[in-house]
This record gives structure tokens, C-alpha cells and sequence, in this order.
């Protein structure tokens, strides 16, 4: 028994260290290959930018995704790159579904970002049906259209028990982009990194806690380049 234990006491600060690293690292990038190839070979290429408030910009003219046309206007991609902010206010991932004709497909996308969960968390709406939805989007992409597709998760919110609520969406999402093969951007990892344990995020919200300033926005942009290689 003493044997165990002495075992025991020597592993886990290993162990505790290990752990500590991996959440402190920030997130691991899944790169979505077909993408990056059409991309290196000089094809014309579309993006969708699909989701809510997030990624309307609202609040925030210097969004993630004008940040990201802007980068692009520096770049020999942008003649031949077509970029579309789908985002509306106050959609969930029921609506994106709904629309995903209209706003996504007529584009012919080659790649689609989709960015749901905090008003399905404010609307109280089921995970699992949260996750059944996201699941059918990602499926009628694939099957009618050639795109990639990288799945992200919900920035941290400044609001009390936000952390703890909007968890479980987040890991529906990252497990819809495994059990689909789809890429995922831990975009609430990369914020908590920038944070630490015992920093706020309000530096990176606007004043109502829950939409991103500028530079909130930026963490966004970084992550979706770093995701497409663009530095």
C-alpha cells in the first residue's frame, strides 16, 4: 500500500504539470487542406462567414471579418477571393440552418466559417438539439456543395456564470466538427489563454459584456489566419 502511494505522490505532479501545459498552450489548428490547396494553386476562391451578432460586427465596424478583408487587400488572394459576412443579430444555429440556402450555398462557397451558440444559450435552447442542428448544417454543406468547413466555438463572455454555461455548447460544437470531419477553431480557448486564470475579459467586450471591442475581434481574426496559414 505505502509502495502505491509513494508511486502516486511522484506522478502527479507530472501529471498536474502536463495538464497545466496543454491548457496553456492555447488551441491546437486544424487546417481545412482542400481549402489551402485551391488556395497555393491560385484558384478564385469564396468564404462564407456564417453565424449571429458575432460575426455581424455588431457594435464593432472593425470586425473579424473586416479585419480579414483588410488583411486580404494586402495579399495577391484578394482579386480572386470573394468574401460574404452572413451574420445576423440574435440567429441561432436553428436559424443558420434555415437560411443556409439564401445566405450560404448561392454563394458556391469553397470554404464556410459558422460561429453559433451564445443565443442558443440565451434562448435556453436543448444541446442536443443545439448539436443536431449544427449536424444537419454541416452535413447539407458537404453534400451539396465542395466546401470546406471550420467550426468554431463562442468567445468568453464578461457576464457571471457565462464560463460555465455556455461550456457545454462549445463541446457539442468541437465534437460535431470530429464526428462530421470537419475543422474547428477553439476560438474560447484561444480567449481564455489571452485572459489567464486570473485575468477579466471586459478589456476585449464592448460595454454591454457580451460583444467583442476591436481588439476582441482581432484574437477572432489571428486565430481564423493562423487556421488558413496566413501567418
Amino acid at each position: 500500500m505505502k509502495i502505491r502511494w509513494y508511486v502516486f505522490a511522484f506522478f502527479l505532479p507530472i501529471i498536474f504539470l502536463t495538464l497545466l501545459y496543454l491548457s496553456a498552450r492555447g488551441p491546437v489548428y486544424d487546417h481545412p487542406t482542400a481549402f489551402l490547396a485551391k488556395m497555393r494553386g491560385g484558384q478564385h476562391l469564396c468564404i462564407v462567414f456564417l453565424g449571429d451578432s458575432i460575426t455581424a460586427g455588431q457594435g464593432e465596424e472593425n470586425n473579424y471579418v473586416f479585419q480579414f478583408r483588410k488583411y486580404l487587400k494586402n495579399t495577391t488572394a484578394f482579386d480572386r477571393t470573394q468574401v460574404f459576412n452572413s451574420g445576423i443579430p440574435g440567429d441561432t444555429a436553428a436559424g443558420g440552418l434555415n437560411r443556409l440556402d439564401s445566405t450560404v450555398l448561392n454563394h458556391r462557397p469553397d470554404l464556410v466559417l459558422i460561429a453559433f451558440g451564445g443565443n442558443d444559450l440565451k434562448n435556453k435552447v436543448p444541446v442536443a438539439e443545439f448539436e443536431s442542428q449544427l449536424k444537419a448544417m454541416v452535413s447539407k454543406i458537404k453534400s451539396q456543395s465542395k466546401a470546406d468547413v471550420i467550426l468554431m466555438t463562442t468567445p468568453v463572455f464578461a457576464v457571471p456564470l457565462s464560463e460555465k454555461a455556455i461550456r457545454p455548447y462549445n463541446q457539442a460544437i468541437e465534437r460535431v466538427a470530429k464526428e462530421t470531419s470537419v475543422s474547428f477553431l477553439d476560438i474560447h480557448k484561444r480567449w481564455a489563454k489571452e485572459i489567464g486564470w486570473f485575468g477579466s475579459s471586459e478589456g476585449f467586450m464592448q460595454d454591454d459584456h457580451i460583444h467583442p471591442n476591436e481588439k476582441g475581434h482581432q484574437l477572432i481574426f489571428q486565430e481564423i489566419a493562423k487556421s488558413l496559414e496566413l501567418f
